[in-house]
């Protein structure tokens, strides 16, 4: 059943009408591009902590090979965190770790490619001091 409004009520039906057909497409749009903006970010955030787990995992397995004391599996593990997360600082600190090792077995060169990596590709300003 339908209910009669009174003139009063109809009157600011009309307001509300004329006031969403003046600004209804600035606020329609505002809203878009702010809830875009909002899953834009929520997006990256998201990327970005499966890039660091995914370094994580990587850096855990240069530090298992470094404790194992398996030199074909460490260099593996560094050369993949180096290609695939070299924004993380899990890389810097895999290089820094490669580099101590081979200094330690005596590879020189080996520790300082690793070393140069780090000053050149660290997001870490520690790590590239």
């Amino acid at each position: 059943m339908a209910t009669h409004l009174d003139l009063e009520e109809q009157e600011q039906i009309d307001q509300i009408k004329h006031f969403w057909k003046v600004w209804g497409k600035l606020i329609s749009s505002i809203l878009i591009i702010a809830f875009g903006a909002v899953a834009v970010w929520n997006g990256y955030e998201f990327w970005k902590n499966r890039q660091t787990f995914q370094a994580a995992a990587l850096f855990d397995a240069v530090e298992n090979s470094a404790q194992a004391d398996d030199r074909v599996r460490l260099e593996q593990s560094f050369s993949d965190i180096r290609i695939k997360y070299p924004d993380t600082i899990q890389a810097s600190k895999a290089g820094l770790m490669v580099a101590k090792i081979e200094l330690e077995k005596g590879q020189v060169d080996i520790a300082i490619n690793a070393l140069e990596w780090v000053a050149k590709n660290s997001s870490d300003e520690g790590h590239k001091a």
